[in-house]
């Protein structure tokens, strides 16, 4: 099941097919995507002032 799997990968950091690395992660909605991606424009924008910005899960900013 997804979450057993997602689980597994979290915990061994990093996975690898036929030797190379790949990223698992999780699935999310349209909406979630759409929701994260209306912060690009201000997230660059920190960047620029040396910040970190960071999306935390499913689309909330920190700072």
């Amino acid at each position: 099941n997804k979450e057993r799997i997602l689980k597994a990968v979290r915990e061994k950091g990093q996975v690898t097919y036929k030797g190379r690395p790949i990223r698992i992660t999780p699935d999310f909605s349209p909406e979630t995507m759409k929701a994260r991606r209306s912060w690009a424009e201000l997230i660059q924008t920190l960047r620029e002032h040396n910040c970190q910005p960071r999306l935390l899960y499913p689309a909330k900013l920190s700072i």
